[in-house]
């Protein structure tokens, strides 16, 4: 955890033990303004379990500027097992948690991270300013882990997911629009 302020005026992280309180409404901060080559990175681990393959890692983030289309390449999510790197995800692949004004109160505030291929027990986010570009203020609130269960679905049968009730989670890496071509495509 911390920040490479490489050709940064004003960079710094402010309140980092408040990513693991389980206060949701008082965020870590990190401040990236102006500066070609910054680097910031958060890592939480949990020294007592492994998470399962399948599980969900990221974190509970608030940004306008880095979760803008444009700008989320600047953000990668890696996971490590007993300090060696496993796995890792970047741009559009982030998107795998809900966003919505209605679930987080802000329209700039997500749950960005990736769906585990294998087991880990550390996760960290990295940020990178690109060239140019201001950051701001990013605010971290959580770091999020949910461990996926089955569910026995039968044949035949419907059945409305969500997160909460069935460890339901969007996988952005298998959701999108592909094509060559596309009129008209949102």
């Amino acid at each position: 955890t911390g920040i490479d302020a490489a050709g940064c005026t004003v960079c710094q992280m402010n309140n980092v033990e408040n990513i693991v309180n389980g206060n949701a409404v008082s965020p870590a901060t990190i401040t990236m303004t102006a500066g070609a080559g910054a680097r910031a990175s958060v890592s939480v681990a949990n020294s007592l379990e492994t998470y399962p393959s399948g599980s969900f890692a990221g974190f509970d983030i608030e940004s306008a500027s880095l979760l803008s289309g444009s700008l989320l390449a600047s953000l990668d999510i890696t996971l490590y097992n007993k300090g060696v790197e496993v796995q890792s995800g970047s741009g559009q692949s982030l998107l795998a948690g809900a966003g919505s004004s209605l679930i987080t109160g802000s329209p700039d505030r997500q749950v960005v991270g990736i769906i585990s291929r294998v087991p880990f027990d550390e996760v960290q986010m990295n940020i990178r300013a690109l060239a140019g570009a201001d950051l701001g203020i990013i605010k971290i609130y959580n770091t999020y882990v949910q461990k996926t269960c089955a569910l026995p679905v039968g044949c035949n049968f419907s059945r409305l997911m969500n997160r909460t009730a069935d460890d339901a989670e969007v996988d952005a890496a298998h959701t999108g629009v592909r094509g060559g071509v596309c009129a008209g495509c949102l």
